[in-house]
């Protein structure tokens, strides 16, 4: 067979694409975790519980086309088990909910085109900003909610004001007059995804009526 010299050959990696450093952290993470996992159990002990963890990640797999983030559905799934994970190690979890302040007028004004790269604007930063543990997900139109491993109130809540703070002026250099606010809320008993997504965008809500732009965590007052 002849090989044509000639042809300029292309690098793997522009055919198939770079991976993602979240995307390679990620592996690097579930990597370790198998690892230390068949040092700590038995070979069928170790076979049951990988076999149970990549049945997890296949059906938390499912991602907003729109985004490339988790969707509402899938979202929750990662949420049962991280509450789960949570109870047993005795460890924080918080959820923060948040939506972009003035969407509806780029839509109206801009059209939804506009709309949509506003959207997928806010998910780059929130890809750029978050740790490799934590799961954004789409609630909904503009609507969105993270799931916080390991995080209390306060580190939650530095990273909310890191949103707010750094969020309009980005929006704004890409022509879009939106900010963002911001529920959050704290495990703390029997709750299930449902209860702790509520009291997130009750949180959110509470952040809209005293004048939007800002960060309010949930309370039982509330």
């Amino acid at each position: 067979m002849t090989i044509n010299s000639d042809v300029e050959s292309v690098p793997v990696g522009e055919i198939v694409g770079k991976p993602e450093k979240r995307d390679l952290d990620r592996i690097r993470y579930q990597t370790e975790r198998a690892h230390k996992i068949i040092e700590e159990h038995s070979i069928g002990e170790a076979a049951e519980i990988l076999g149970k963890e990549l049945a997890d990640l296949e059906e938390e797999r499912d991602e907003d086309p729109a985004t490339g983030i988790k969707t509402r559905e899938s979202g929750a799934r990662v949420l049962e088990r991280q509450i789960g994970i949570a109870r047993e190690k005795g460890t924080p979890l918080s959820v923060v909910m948040f939506d972009l302040d003035g969407f509806k007028q780029v839509n109206d004004t801009q059209g939804h085109e506009a709309g949509n790269r506003a959207i997928k604007l806010m998910t780059d930063f929130l890809e750029e900003r978050t740790s490799r543990m934590d799961i954004a997900c789409r609630y909904g139109g503009d609507e969105f909610f993270l799931i916080m491993p390991g995080s209390s109130t306060e580190v939650a809540k530095g990273l909310a004001n890191r949103i707010i703070g750094e969020l309009p002026a980005l929006m704004q250099e890409k022509g879009f007059d939106v900010t963002s606010s911001i529920g959050i809320a704290q495990l703390s008993g029997s709750e299930d995804p449902k209860d702790l997504l509520e009291k997130a965008d009750k949180a959110l809500l509470l952040a809209k009526e005293n004048g939007k732009n800002r960060v309010e965590v949930f309370t039982l007052s509330e």
